[in-house]
């Protein structure tokens, strides 16, 4: 099923099932996902300025290619946390 040119309010989705869902060139402005198994999800080239994430596990996701100025890390568990290969638990022990 193709949906074009749409402008949906308020849309609540509870206690179902999407597979294979594919979602080009939409602007989902104030967008909120709770409680949610978002498992091999793919983003690709995707805003996600001033987003908040709480609570999310990103265990074995890969990064690349972003973006992350003015990013700020609070209460993360960073054991194996690799940038550009360097791992960075060590150089924040050693910095303390």
């Amino acid at each position: 099923m193709k949906i074009r040119d749409f402008f949906y309010k308020k849309i609540k989705l509870i206690d179902g099932k999407l597979k294979r869902i594919k979602i080009v060139d939409v602007t989902c402005d104030r967008l909120r996902i709770e409680d949610a198994n978002l498992t091999k999800a793919k983003f690709r080239d995707v805003n996600l300025k001033s987003a908040r994430f709480v609570d999310v596990n990103l265990q074995d996701a890969r990064f690349r290619d972003i973006n992350l100025q003015n990013v700020e890390f609070d209460d993360c568990n960073i054991k194996g946390l690799k940038i550009n290969g360097v791992l960075i638990e060590p150089l924040l022990r050693a910095k303390k």
